[in-house]
């Protein structure tokens, strides 16, 4: 009974703890305003100008996502603008600029990414892939583009890009033992890797070893399917979901001769390996004469 005689005054102590929160809350509140009001105009400009960052970075993520590069582009210029010193921001600039056949702004771009931070590895593995491209031939570049990625392997060694693109170079130099040996890395690090095992599979091809060529070969194709129904496997540098002007940066040298490779029916693998590695042996002979 004594705890119910105490009970209004109870709920009068907790009315006046509540009312008490109210008033601190409040006063806060009108602090924090009064704070914001005598904010030096330099601070509130300075603040504005992150803000203004932000908005446009977003905007160029929500562009490049939905395969819009121009825009994507364009509000990625105006981050840099605020700051210039952003690294995804110069990151993706430069692959934006890059799949609009900038390849002069992307340079400089991942440049000044690499200048801003040293040791990041995706700079130079951009790079490289720029130094293989032979849609330009100012930027095919073969020992620029192995400095790159041999800079990239050293910074990072947990990514297979740089390896793989190491073995195309040794590909295309004809140092056939040496570019297995780099693709060899790559399967062992990425089991599913459609390339490393079509190469591997050529390079038997080259040295009359029919019978691994065509093991090589068709698990390249068995891990194209299961490629096709997750959805494809992404690589370092890639901007998936984007509809490209120009080669994309995450596609490989090689990538003709691997397409389609899901759809081959048993009955047709090795026509259809004899056909592949044929036309990509004709088409090593002709870089080789750049």
């Amino acid at each position: 009974m004594k705890n119910l005689k105490d009970l209004p005054g109870n709920i009068m102590k907790l009315s006046m703890v509540l009312i008490t929160l109210f008033l601190v809350t409040a006063s806060c509140k009108k602090d924090n305003a009064s704070v914001m009001e005598d904010m030096p105009d330099s601070l509130q400009a300075e603040r504005e100008k992150v803000r203004e960052f932000w908005d446009f970075y977003r905007a160029a993520q929500k562009h490049r996502t939905a395969g819009e590069f121009l825009a994507a582009r364009d509000c990625f210029l105006k981050a840099l603008e605020i700051n210039a010193r952003h690294e995804d921001a110069l990151f993706n600039y430069g692959n934006m600029c890059y799949e609009l056949g900038k390849y002069s702004e992307a340079e400089d771009a991942w440049n000044r990414l690499i200048a801003v931070h040293p040791l990041n590895a995706r700079g130079h593995y951009q790079l490289g892939n720029l130094y293989m491209r032979l849609e330009d031939p100012r930027y095919f570049n073969l020992e620029k583009a192995g400095m790159e990625f041999h800079k990239a392997l050293d910074l990072n060694r947990e990514i297979t890009g740089p390896l793989l693109r190491l073995g195309q170079i040794l590909l295309i130099r004809n140092e056939l033992k040496e570019a297995e040996q780099y693709f060899l890395q790559v399967n062992g690090t990425d089991i599913k890797n459609v390339e490393a095992y079509f190469q591997r599979g050529y390079i038997a091809w080259k040295q009359r070893n029919d019978e691994m060529a065509m093991q090589l070969f068709s698990k390249a194709a068995n891990y194209s399917i299961q490629e096709k129904r997750e959805g494809g496997v992404a690589v370092e540098g890639d901007t998936k979901g984007n509809i490209s002007l120009k080669r994309p940066i995450g596609e490989s040298l090689f990538h003709q001769f691997l397409q389609s490779m899901n759809g081959i029916g048993e009955e047709k693998i090795r026509d259809e390996m004899i056909n592949r590695y044929g036309d990509q042996d004709r088409f090593l002979m002709q870089l080789r004469q750049h």
